[in-house]
């Protein structure tokens, strides 16, 4: 299924199971074998998004804290590399993993995005898919989407409270119950240690 609001852009009928295609997740010209996703959750990543983006064969690594360390600068550095949209994934402390598709390069900025395909998702049993993959899209009129500044970097914003806050230390993070999360938290609770970032570039 697409996010909501989002023609398709192929007949469903003439379109493979996304098992079918052969799928790649590379860093550095070669197959990334260390990432925090499981195949499973990139499947279902994969089925949340438009068929645009779901199709794509190819996910490529732009930074991640294993391979870059912790390091705000050089995260941020690492959307001037051609190409969008964007999977950011967190791995929390308690082993939860959370995070967020988005289709802006993320920059400083004191203007906040509002890009309507951004959805936010998590694997933590607070959601209502305590078993699985639960995927929040954020539609236009529950708030700004993205907002990044010189101390974090946030998503799904409502008034002065975050579905996810990742703090320029990216270690720490934050989730609260705002309309765009249905007042669901991403995490055990709302504030949280980070153990692994990865940011992913779907290739289209």
């Amino acid at each position: 299924m697409g996010i909501e609001g989002h023609p398709r852009c192929f007949l469903d009928s003439s379109l493979p199971s996304l098992s079918e295609l052969r799928f790649d997740m590379i860093h550095n010209g070669a197959e990334y074998k260390n990432s925090i996703l499981s195949e499973k959750m990139v499947m279902g990543l994969r089925e949340a998004l438009e068929d645009r983006y779901k199709y794509s064969t190819t996910w490529k690594l732009l930074f991640s804290t294993f391979e870059n360390g912790f390091s705000y600068r050089t995260f941020l550095a690492s959307f001037e590399e051609d190409g969008w949209p964007f999977v950011l994934a967190c791995k929390t402390e308690e082993g939860e993993l959370l995070g967020a598709f988005f289709e802006d390069r993320i920059r400083i900025s004191r203007t906040m995005y509002e890009k309507p395909s951004t959805f936010l998702f998590t694997t933590a049993r607070s959601a209502p898919v305590s078993d699985g993959l639960t995927i929040f899209p954020i539609p236009r009129n529950r708030g700004v989407n993205i907002y990044c500044c010189p101390d974090f970097l946030a998503f799904g914003c409502s008034g002065e409270r975050f579905g996810l806050l990742i703090n320029k230390s990216l270690l720490d993070g934050e989730t609260y119950p705002v309309e765009a999360l249905e007042n669901y938290l991403l995490a055990s609770k709302p504030r949280f240690r980070i153990s692994y970032i990865e940011l992913w570039l779907i290739q289209i």
